[in-house]
């Protein structure tokens, strides 16, 4: 995992303008995640936490006003079903849920978070699981990630305005939404946000089959050594490389 940070931003990151939503740290554990609402609670960070069956999320913004999501997946609760355009929750009991309910996290942290022990650091195993971005078309964006980049394209909400991409081991890499307004500005350049973020796979054939889709599609793009860089319809910058 890694997140790279670099002071060039003017202004706060703004939700009213395209571009990043959030950032997803997945926690590996009950107690891993217990501990870090602990942390936020005793040095006062204000946030939301909520449930949505197949994981339990905490949303927050940082200084800069960049979207963070904390997940500590649970896949072993029930699933996510899309019914109707829209999405419900159903448990592995069989009972419906709406997708989103509030997240109470007093008796997780309870259970597990004792004063002395909320210093220690995000442990091995967390990861940086996926991104989410505010887009202007669902259709569009989906194209571009699944038709051209080459992701599986998965969850398709219209109803609640959310598509997913991901692959056949990592579902839910890039999350794209549509809730912004319709005539929602670009993020500028001097607004703290995303300035790239980069797709590791596993062969140089795969950049050759990326930048070939590219090229195709009439998409501009850089090309370098194992390495491909474009942007998206809403102009958010993807590079897609590889070690070897």
């Amino acid at each position: 995992m890694l997140l790279a940070f670099c002071a060039s931003a003017r202004d706060e990151a703004s939700e009213a303008s395209l571009g990043l939503h959030h950032v997803a740290l997945h926690i590996p554990s009950d107690k891993e995640f217990a501990r870090v609402a602990a942390r936020l609670g005793t040095v006062g960070r204000s946030f939301r936490a909520v449930d949505r069956t197949v994981a339990k999320a905490i949303y927050l913004s940082d200084d800069d006003g960049i979207g963070i999501e904390l997940v500590l997946e649970t896949p072993h609760r029930g699933r996510l079903e899309v019914v109707g355009g829209g999405l419900r929750a159903v448990s592995v009991g069989g009972e419906i849920h709406p997708a989103a309910l509030p997240l109470d996290l007093r008796p997780m942290v309870g259970d597990f978070i004792d004063a002395a022990g909320l210093a220690h650091p995000l442990p091995g195993g967390t990861e940086l699981g996926h991104i989410h971005l505010r887009v202007r078309d669902l259709d569009l964006t989906n194209r571009f990630y699944a038709d051209t980049i080459g992701f599986l394209p998965l969850l398709q909400v219209p109803a609640f305005g959310m598509y997913d991409v991901g692959t056949a081991t990592r579902p839910h890499l890039v999350a794209f939404s549509n809730w912004t307004a319709a005539d929602a500005p670009d993020a500028s350049a001097a607004m703290a946000g995303l300035k790239w973020f980069t797709i590791s796979v596993p062969s140089p054939d795969v950049i050759e089959g990326v930048a070939g889709r590219l090229a195709a599609g009439g998409i501009r793009f850089l090309e370098s050594t194992n390495a491909v860089q474009a942007n998206d319809p809403d102009g958010n910058s993807i590079i897609v490389t590889c070690d070897d």
